[in-house]
């Protein structure tokens, strides 16, 4: 899969082809076209950069990433005592009346949630007007662009500075541009900050950005855009340069290739793509089909399988009668039936040993395992070891019963092993009594007795 970053910006469009290869991310093309102008964009009359790279594309399945200016976005932060992400959001449109200066029907909210301890969540938000987002796809429609994925440049420059510097985790960016700079904080890999301005204003908003991530310590201060400054005491790539003038439109195509949960789509609810409401209708159409596959095969693999059962069955059975006749088979059952209704007698394959619910009232009403002796159960496991076969009818039913509890004194402990030994209750004394002790646990298996 290939991602396509397309970004207009100071007269020009800017793009860059990139997929995620065996070494990680590999660069196809970067590209930028002139354009007079963004109000000629609403006209159509701008250049239809897709179309005019159509002979690079053809043969590449590709997603087009654009991204919302950083002065179309606000960049907030929050926190809450809650960890669930349903209460999260639940509670989140409380706080956000008082962040973000919009309506909540008039914006797009994104948050995104980072555990900072058990009892509470941090929460990066980005919003932007659903009136910002109208007004970049109109554009993109000028260009016959219609974007798979929408973000947002600060995010871009985000993912940019992480791919050319994955060592460096707190950092500033500034990009250069015709008219005005974007610039951004970054603080232990996470976006903390976007503000725009002109040049003139580098060391105040630097200034600025450096208090809003507590930084003691002066951070690296990387250039992209137009700016053709190397960051000091940081090693770069060899072809920084050309990196540097395509910072938005690489980062923007690597928001969408980016592998995790923090990728900012702005695309959400009624501005789906309609390449993105097919490929979903596609997907379930898939998936239903999938599903009706396997609910068939299911069935037909059940009846196969139940009519061989029932054929060796019925084999087994003509065993026991002296007939060869299989059509005999359901005649000898109703006889056998109605024998073992008449028996007055105990019939082996009836229980003849405590069941579990009368093993559990024992243990919970036993005077040596009342909660005032400072015993706990932890488990209790109830097996059946042995019973009655076709081919064993004699067998007696055997039950081993697994208890392991904890008791706050090695007297209160013995004192129910005393009891087990004396074979109080349903317990087979005559049968083994194993008995093992770590710390204050004591786990203990033992037989019941046969039922009267």
């Amino acid at each position: 899969m290939y991602a396509l970053g397309l970004h207009v910006e100071d007269k020009m469009v800017k793009i860059a082809l990139i997929h995620r290869g065996k070494k990680g991310i590999e660069i196809d093309l970067l590209r930028s076209f002139p354009i007079e102008g963004q109000e000629e964009l609403a006209a159509d009359r701008g250049v239809k950069p897709l179309y005019a790279l159509s002979s690079a594309l053809a043969d590449k399945l590709y997603m087009v990433a654009t991204g919302l200016d950083a002065s179309e976005v606000l960049l907030r932060e929050t926190s809450l005592k809650l960890t669930r992400r349903s209460a999260i959001m639940a509670a989140l449109p409380f706080q956000v009346e008082a962040l973000i200066p919009y309506a909540l029907e008039e914006i797009l909210l994104l948050p995104f949630l980072a555990r900072r301890d058990k009892i509470t969540t941090d929460i990066s938000l980005v919003a932007a007007s659903r009136a910002a987002l109208e007004k970049h796809l109109n554009g993109c429609e000028a260009l016959d662009v219609n974007p798979d994925w929408v973000t947002a440049s600060p995010i871009a420059l985000w993912r940019w500075v992480q791919w050319i510097f994955p060592k460096e985790r707190s950092l500033l960016v500034c990009h250069g541009g015709e008219e005005k700079n974007t610039y951004v904080a970054i603080s232990e890999g996470r976006l903390k900050g976007a503000q725009i301005g002109s040049k003139k204003d580098l060391q105040r908003i630097v200034s600025f950005l450096k208090m809003k991530i507590g930084a003691e310590e002066p951070k690296p201060l990387i250039f992209s855009g137009d700016s053709a400054l190397l960051p000091e005491g940081i090693e770069v790539p060899e072809n920084f340069s050309e990196l540097q003038a395509y910072a938005i439109p690489l980062g923007l195509a690597l928001d969408y290739l980016a592998e995790g949960k923090e990728k900012l789509q702005f695309l959400q609810g009624p501005y789906l793509p309609p390449q993105a409401i097919k490929k979903r209708k596609t997907q379930l159409f898939l998936y239903a089909s999938c599903c009706f596959a396997l609910a068939l095969v299911m069935g037909v693999s059940s009846h196969f399988f139940l009519k061989s059962r029932e054929s060796a069955l019925k084999e087994e059975l003509l065993t026991y009668h002296s007939s060869t006749d299989a059509g005999d088979v359901h005649h000898h059952l109703a006889n056998w039936k109605q024998s073992l209704s008449s028996q007055t007698r105990s019939f082996p394959y009836l229980l003849t040993v405590p069941k579990v619910s009368d093993v559990l009232a024992w243990l919970s009403t036993h005077p040596k395992l009342l909660i005032h002796s400072g015993i706990e159960i932890q488990k209790v496991h109830y097996s059946l070891v042995q019973y009655p076969k076709l081919q064993q009818p004699g067998a007696p039913y055997q039950v081993k019963v697994d208890l392991e509890f904890t008791a706050s004194t090695p007297t209160a402990a013995r004192e129910f092993h005393d009891a087990l030994l004396r074979g109080e209750g349903p317990v087979d004394a005559k049968q083994k009594i194993s008995w093992t002790v770590h710390q204050n646990v004591y786990h203990t298996s033992f037989y019941l007795n046969h039922e009267s």
